[in-house]
């Protein structure tokens, strides 16, 4: 399987990244939104992107990766043709059933379904007739730069299809972990959460601000991330010391899943971060520039890190039981 034609189903955050991935490696794409001002502003933010790489990456023109996105509301009428379908669209169970009820009557066997939600189990939403040609395809912020995808297969799902998928991934330069079975959240969303607990408590108790939290985050889990795995770095420090500061004074960790009180007072007050100008940090006009070198940035790292692997590969050897 080639997945030359792709349709995904949701033109937001995630959705037009994920567009954008997948016109630059080559694939014709579709991109349905419900709304027409949702199109509107993907297409706006695509075409920036696009050249916004273009000009610190090189590589295709623009023109020619925006030449293979086509914009509507309609994306049912492109499903009999496409090799790939990707929805992206609300998390909410309702509308997700009513999505898979519909596609199911325009879909052919012969198409791959992939859902980009990691917290729903989605053979529980979508009819059993689609379950062995569905799977869930979990991609990061930005999808266009960030190459993990978490993938969790149906039992019943061909293994060529499978890995058919991976391999489109790969060609693309994205690097699919698939998952020995559901659990909700995936990794990084499980860790996300329990790392996101703890800081929001710490900024609520007045231990530390936003920006040093930020600033010690970065320096220490962000560049150790990038040259030692995790549980490699435990290793190193030695089970024994781990699991005897365990064994220390408990620290009062966070353990339920509460909405953070701090969250939930920036979220009474509009305070959602980039999108109404403040969260932990405030922002103005310049918001686009801010994405810019995010991505800029994402790009020189992922490029440095791709690099350090094959001159300096870390090679580790799985305990086994």
């Amino acid at each position: 399987m080639n997945f030359t034609n792709v349709t995904i189903f949701g033109a937001g955050t995630m959705g037009h990244s994920i567009a954008l991935l997948f016109a630059t490696g080559g694939h014709d794409v579709i991109l349905s939104d419900t709304r027409e001002a949702a199109l509107d502003e993907a297409k706006r933010r695509i075409a920036k992107t696009a050249q916004d790489i273009h000009a610190y990456a090189g590589g295709e023109s623009p023109e020619g990766i925006l030449s293979r996105i086509t914009c509507t509301m309609d994306g049912f009428a492109s499903c009999p043709r496409a090799d790939l379908v990707i929805e992206v669209i609300s998390e909410n169970t309702t509308i997700k059933r009513q999505f898979y009820e519909t596609l199911a009557g325009h879909i052919t066997p012969a198409t791959l379904i992939t859902s980009n939600t990691s917290v729903l189990n989605i053979f529980e939403h979508a009819p059993e007739k689609l379950h062995r040609q569905l799977m869930m395809a979990h991609y990061f912020i930005p999808p266009h730069l960030t190459p993990l995808v978490e993938v969790v297969r149906h039992p019943s799902t061909d293994d060529a299809v499978v890995e058919a998928f991976l391999t489109c991934l790969r060609d693309m330069g994205m690097i699919p972990i698939v998952l020995k079975k559901f659990a909700r959240g995936f990794i990084i969303n499980r860790i996300q959460r329990a790392f996101n607990q703890e800081i929001f408590q710490l900024i609520h108790d007045g231990v530390a601000d936003a920006q040093d939290i930020d600033a010690a985050t970065s320096i220490c889990f962000g560049r150790r991330l990038a040259v030692i795995p995790y549980l490699s770095r435990i290793d190193s420090s030695g089970l024994d010391l781990v699991l005897n500061n365990y064994r220390q004074a408990p620290m009062g960790l966070v353990t339920d899943e509460t909405p953070p009180a701090l969250l939930e007072e920036h979220v009474s007050r509009n305070e959602l971060g980039i999108k109404t100008g403040k969260g932990f940090y405030v922002y103005g006009e310049e918001n686009e520039e801010l994405l810019r070198r995010r991505d800029a940035r994402l790009h020189a790292v992922r490029k440095f890190v791709e690099q350090l692997d094959k001159d300096i590969p870390y090679v580790l050897t799985p305990a086994r039981d």
